[in-house]
């Protein structure tokens, strides 16, 4: 009778230690599936000094489900029936949102990016958020020092996606337009002018929106971002230097020569188009034989806006370039004059017409593009030219 008696306690005992360890299995595996779950540590913490003087917002987490530190970025996967941790890697270095830009005229969205260089080197890479989205189109910034591969470009977009969505409330913000010019309504208008924003409250200068890290941003102003990168470096040209007072001294001696002050007027009139709206974009030419001051009218009527330097660094640019790129500038400095200097340096004598007939019909020509057909370009403008032929030479009109 003992033994038997013995026999049902350690049945029961067995019963009871069986029951205990699946209470423990199932609450670990509830400890491990809200381990995955809840919001990460602030990334100013998990990255530290790796930053290495970069400025990340410090409201900025690590989006559930993943890790980020020095060693990369990691997503834990939790089978929620066992419970058990799988870690995934997701980029061997690494890598977050570091702001958001939208465009002011269109609505458009572009994202900042951030990473270390295989130097330890971070900084802001901007591009659009259909960049982000998708895997194919996140690859490219490998080219930039970006861990992405083909690889691991899947698990960088969902990454991606999971860090907008819990940071979307903190997340440094800036509003951009991709042109120079007017922008705003009647009631709230101003004047982007290369990196700088005319309001009637001021001059708000900033540096290039896409070379500062968001958590520098300044709130309430406009920043210009060229949607071409290649012409990014265009706008810093336009800005001021020296005094108003020289500047006007300078004019005084150019006003004994009509025609130099023929192109410093015409470069004052762009701004005006907004207002006077039958007035039409046109061409001042200047055109004749060399060492007659061309060139230095150009740069008379460069000194308008920013650098009259066509050398490099200036608003002059030479005809030597395409008509794409022609018309690109046009576009971005809508509402500002265009300098082209030299017609003879153009490569093909038709694409001088064709960007003379485009710029004073004030239309651009619809592009195909890797996401689709780019719109049409519009433009408000004067263009000034110089050459040794008429520039009408060039038309066949």
């Amino acid at each position: 009778g003992g033994v038997r008696g013995l026999a049902k306690v350690a049945d029961t005992v067995t019963r009871a230690a069986r029951e205990e360890a699946e209470r423990q299995e199932a609450a670990e595996r509830a400890n491990a599936i809200r381990r995955a779950s809840v919001s990460g540590s602030r990334l100013l913490a998990l990255l530290g000094p790796t930053l290495r003087g970069y400025e990340l917002s410090p409201e900025l987490v690590a989006p559930p489900g993943y890790e980020v530190d020095p060693h990369g970025v990691r997503r834990i996967s939790v089978d929620e029936e066992t419970g058990e941790e799988t870690i995934v890697p997701v980029a061997p270095r690494p890598f977050v949102i570091a702001g958001r830009c939208q465009n002011v005229a269109d609505g458009s969205v572009n994202t900042v990016l951030a990473w270390p260089t295989n130097e330890g080197n971070w900084g802001p890479h901007t591009c659009s958020r259909l960049t982000t989205a998708d895997a194919r189109s996140l690859v490219p910034l490998a080219n930039l020092d970006g861990p992405f591969t083909s690889n691991n470009a899947a698990e960088c977009v969902g990454y991606i996606a999971a860090f907008e969505a819990e940071n979307a409330k903190v997340l440094p913000s800036a509003r951009v337009s991709a042109t120079m010019g007017w922008i705003g309504t009647e009631d709230n208008l101003s004047f982007l002018w290369g990196r700088n924003q005319v309001r009637g409250d001021g001059v708000v200068c900033s540096g290039a929106v896409e070379e500062l890290a968001p958590a520098k941003w300044k709130t309430g102003q406009v920043h210009l971002l060229p949607s071409d990168p290649n012409l990014r470096s265009a706008a810093a040209g336009f800005h001021a230097a020296g005094t108003l007072d020289g500047w006007v001294e300078t004019m005084r001696v150019a006003m004994t020569y009509p025609r130099v002050m023929l192109g410093v007027y015409a470069a004052m009139v762009p701004p005006l188009m907004r207002f006077v709206s039958s007035l039409p974009n046109f061409v001042v030419d200047y055109s004749g034989v060399t060492s007659q001051g061309k060139t230095t009218t150009l740069r008379a009527a460069a000194s308008v806006w920013g650098c009259p330097d066509e050398r490099g660094g200036g608003i002059i640019y030479s005809w030597d370039v395409t008509l794409v790129f022609a018309e690109r500038i046009a576009a971005l400095c809508d509402f500002l004059p265009v300098l082209l200097d030299d017609t003879k340096r153009a490569r093909r004598r038709e694409e001088v017409g064709r960007h003379v007939y485009n710029h004073a019909s004030g239309i651009g020509r619809g592009r195909g593009s890797i996401h689709g057909v780019q719109g049409t370009t519009r433009s408000h403008g004067v263009l000034i030219s110089t050459g040794e032929e008429s520039i009408t030479s060039f038309t066949n009109d």
